[in-house]
């Protein structure tokens, strides 16, 4: 409901590595600091969608792509540290990236609030620090500096989140599937 198709693929060795040669050229559309990423080679099933960056028919478009992460907390009985059960996995692994030096500021997105249905808040907290979490294209190129975009733009995207209920199911989806937590799988296992 809120992107395009889906479609599974079978594909050939081949494929996936001239893909991968592609995508490590300097003049891939691909994030520079992507580049360096290699496929891998040894799939031989890829999932295809078309472009939603930009339209036929030389239609204005805007296209907003949030990745919204994990945005409900294990039910795992194993689960044994108690922040776990309070905080996302986000927001986790944002104070762990920090420590790391891989990041100089925390996020102030925060999953739980937008399965929640804070989805303006959500926005506004992703243009104030987007990471790789929030990219907007106007008509197939991305606009980088995403601060500088009117705030409509976002409310119109609010109001399709909101009138999709894609959160709501994606949320069910999550609570129904992804129960479980590393701690729980090494219960399990041992």
């Amino acid at each position: 409901e809120a992107s395009a198709p889906l479609f599974c693929v079978k594909v050939s060795r081949g494929f996936i590595t001239k893909l991968d040669w592609m995508l490590s050229e300097s003049d891939s559309r691909r994030e520079s600091k992507r580049r360096k990423d290699r496929l891998n080679t040894e799939i031989d099933h890829v999932v295809l969608t078309s472009d939603r960056t930009r339209l036929e028919n030389d239609v204005s478009t805007w296209c907003v792509e949030i990745k919204p992460k994990c945005g409900v907390l294990p039910s795992s009985p194993y689960i044994t540290r108690w922040i776990k059960r309070k905080k996302s996995r986000f927001w986790l692994h944002q104070r762990l990236k920090l420590h790391q030096g891989k990041i100089t500021r925390i996020s102030e997105y925060e999953p739980l609030k937008l399965f929640k249905g804070n989805i303006n808040e959500s926005f506004r907290n992703l243009v104030r620090t987007p990471q790789n979490n929030l990219r907007v294209f106007r008509d197939g190129k991305r606009i980088v500096d995403v601060k500088k975009i009117d705030s409509n733009v976002f409310n119109v995207a609010a109001r399709v989140l909101k009138s999709s209920r894609v959160i709501e199911k994606l949320r069910h989806e999550l609570e129904t599937r992804n129960p479980f937590d590393i701690e729980m799988v090494a219960g399990m296992y041992s």
